[in-house]
């Protein structure tokens, strides 16, 4: 009995046994938020490329200018022949406004575009987020570009 609590064989493989679950799981959550990161690019992104868009366009930005709007955005494409640049578009939560607003500048109107979007992150693991209580993350970003007609 005594040689039992005196021998050190198998050790390392305890340990390691003991060590590797933590080092999974904070490789997968490193790989999350660099995934969370690059999807929150994307869209601010797409963002900065419909402002632009629709700062060339005729106000009041018709329906078929707003669609237009929608598929630069949520594509890439003007006639929204590709695939979703964020897979958070394709989900019910995600939503996108383009409203023209008008602020006073040194006492000028100025007419700006502002399109705002909340898109639901989606997780290469989503059980693995709820767990860590991350359930639910949603990427919230907004740009404004000065109106500069056609």
């Amino acid at each position: 009995m005594r040689n039992w609590f005196t021998d050190r064989r198998g050790v390392s493989a305890i340990e390691f046994a003991l060590v590797v679950p933590l080092l999974v799981l904070l490789v997968v959550g490193v790989a999350e938020v660099g995934r969370l990161i690059v999807q929150a690019d994307a869209v601010e992104k797409s963002l900065r490329s419909g402002a632009v868009f629709a700062a060339h366009s005729d106000l009041p930005l018709d329906g078929p200018t707003q669609t237009t709007i929608q598929n630069l955005v949520k594509t890439g494409t003007t006639d929204g022949s590709g695939n979703f640049l964020v897979p958070g578009w394709a989900e019910d939560g995600a939503l996108l406004t383009i409203e023209p607003i008008t602020v006073d500048v040194n006492g000028t109107e100025v007419t700006v575009i502002r399109l705002t979007a909340t898109v639901p992150f989606a997780a290469l693991m989503p059980g693995l987020m709820s767990t860590l209580g991350m359930d639910d993350l949603t990427i919230e970003s907004s740009h404004e570009q000065t109106y500069l007609g056609t």
